[in-house]
């Protein structure tokens, strides 16, 4: 293998180790039962902020003292698409 498929397969068997291949039996089940629980979780998570994205409060320009004005007009604007390039990630 050059170093590329080598990286890859170190990869490959990295993750089957961090989803619990070399558990045994009973710590495999509680990890399988708190992935469930985490999906779970996401999905309720997940639907509350979806719900939550339609509500929004009015507020008066005297409660908005002290805010940068982009920030005030930044809501009105139309969402963008953030692409990522390589050298302009971040972590």
């Amino acid at each position: 293998l050059d170093a590329k498929q080598l990286r890859l397969v170190e990869k490959t068997y990295e993750s089957y180790v961090r989803n619990g291949a070399n558990l045994e039996p009973a710590p495999k089940e509680q990890l399988a039962a708190i992935n469930q629980q985490l999906a779970s979780a996401f999905g309720t998570f997940s639907n509350k902020v979806l719900a939550d994205e339609g509500k929004y409060t009015v507020a008066a320009a005297a409660q908005l003292k002290g805010i940068p004005q982009t920030s005030r007009t930044a809501p009105r604007q139309p969402r963008r698409s953030i692409i990522c390039r390589p050298g302009n990630m971040r972590s």
